[in-house]
């Protein structure tokens, strides 16, 4: 027919070419520590570790140590005669 060429009518490009959003993972929580006294109150601690980073905006991490109280009955009391009640 000999009419003009028809204009491209689409065109591919790239997008959405950042990295999806990664959120922290983390491990359990390991055991307890050993507790710092043994009577009277004291503290003793435990962590976890980061298994997957936190990446592209994700969601951050949460804290990775913990403290808790431990041993908190009292601590036998000592007589004048430095034996500890209830000892005979």
């Amino acid at each position: 027919n000999g009419g003009t060429a028809c204009p491209i009518l689409s065109e591919d490009g790239s997008c959405n070419t950042a990295g999806c959003p990664v959120d922290c993972v983390v491990s359990t929580w390991g055991s307890w520590g050993t507790c710092s006294v043994i009577c009277g109150g004291g503290t003793r601690s435990r962590s976890r570790t980061i298994t997957t980073a936190p990446q592209n905006g994700g969601t951050a991490c949460p804290t990775l140590s913990d403290n808790g109280s431990c041993n908190t009955a009292g601590c036998p009391s000592t007589c004048t005669d430095g034996q500890q009640n209830g000892d005979e």
